[in-house]
């Protein structure tokens, strides 16, 4: 019999069962895979593309069985009481807490865990930095597979930068990182890193190995807390800096916080022309306009700092909007160029963050 603290038992479930699967050629992918080690009880999951693993301590280990996933977590949810205790039996396992009790069917299978590979070079990361990193660039990386490069989030150490960079061919968001080791590169599909994130908290030390797969486990006070391993990513990520503009014709600041909301206001319109809004540069202000036929137009002036010629610009509102969002700053400043090159977004102090989006043909 192993007791365990059921709010933390709850937690885990959550992570781990939304990656099992109700697939009818592949029912046993609905299961978790429950064992034991070393005074914690594992919980495994896995969709065949990736796997994960959380460990819980025990006071007593358990053997190993499968249990149908939501059914468990179901179960551990609707639970009252601060501790579980589960019994393995030949054929069941027993869930008590308090004056509640379940038996649940357990599977004799043997449950797909991941291939055993070894890393000749594995990188350690903080949790707060994989955080952080994630936010600041995962809305750019592509929501189709189209090409399998834009659907991961490459990690790029060099020059004594730890570089987050994610695109989708039509922009591009790149979060810098002061950083002193090894040089290194490699992509994290967007999918498991979006799970890690859910799962790593800030002070975990996080421990990533790669090759055909990307291993990742995190640690806490000297022991693995979990582990998630993906199918990498093969496929070479182009050479990004040659599309961020050094230089442009215009350059402008304003204040992040009006733009966006006129920007929003434009939006409403926009939308019903795909998200095209027009911005017309001028000495002191941004002009945002936007029209939809059989629906109407919006114009609104937004004051500004600019530098350059006046100029006219078409872009998917939608994009100026992700990009504007994770912004921490106050003021925002735009390097523009033709009105069909690549326009550059920063913070208006610092270049540890780079957006950089393409503009849509002038109609």
């Amino acid at each position: 019999m192993a007791k365990l603290r059921r709010e933390e038992l709850a937690d885990v479930l959550s992570h781990v069962v939304r990656l099992t699967a109700s697939q009818r050629t592949l029912p046993i992918l609905s299961n978790v895979y429950v064992f034991s080690s070393e005074g914690r009880m594992h919980l495994m999951a896995s969709n065949y593309e990736m796997w994960i693993e959380e460990a819980i301590p025990v006071d007593e280990e358990l053997g190993e069985f499968l249990i149908k996933g939501k059914t468990f977590q179901e179960v551990v949810s609707s639970l009252e009481g601060e501790e579980v205790e589960i019994v393995l039996g030949e054929e069941k396992v027993t869930i008590v807490c308090n004056q509640t009790k379940y038996e649940l069917e357990i599977w004799k299978e043997e449950f797909p865990t991941p291939p055993a590979e070894k890393f000749e070079q594995e990188f350690t990361f903080s949790g707060e930095r994989l955080k952080e990193g994630y936010a600041k660039v995962s809305f750019a990386v592509a929501k189709e597979d189209i090409r399998p490069e834009f659907t991961g989030i490459l990690l790029d150490a060099r020059d004594g930068y730890l570089n987050f960079v994610a695109s989708d061919a039509s922009r591009l968001a790149l979060q810098r990182f002061p950083y002193e080791g090894e040089d290194f590169q490699f992509l994290i599909p967007e999918k498991a890193f979006s799970e890690l994130v859910r799962i790593i908290e800030e002070e975990d030390e996080v421990i990533i190995g790669h090759n055909d797969l990307i291993a990742i486990t995190g640690m806490r006070e000297g022991f693995p807390r979990f582990r998630l391993i993906s199918r990498a990513i093969t496929r070479r990520f182009p050479s990004y800096d040659k599309v961020i503009p050094a230089q442009g014709k215009v350059q402008l600041m304003t204040e992040r916080d009006k733009f966006m909301r006129a920007l929003q206001r434009a939006r409403i319109v926009a939308r019903e022309n795909m998200e095209r809004v027009k911005l017309e540069v001028e000495r002191e202000r941004i002009i945002v306009s936007a029209e939809a036929p059989a629906l109407g137009r919006f114009q609104e002036d937004v004051p500004a700092m600019v530098e350059g010629e006046s100029e006219s610009y078409v872009f998917n509102v939608q994009f100026l909007l992700e990009g504007l969002r994770v912004i921490d700053e106050d003021n925002v400043r735009f390097t523009l160029g033709e009105p069909t090159q690549a326009a550059k977004m920063e913070k208006a102090e610092g270049d540890d963050w780079v957006y950089v989006v393409m503009p849509m043909h002038p109609s």
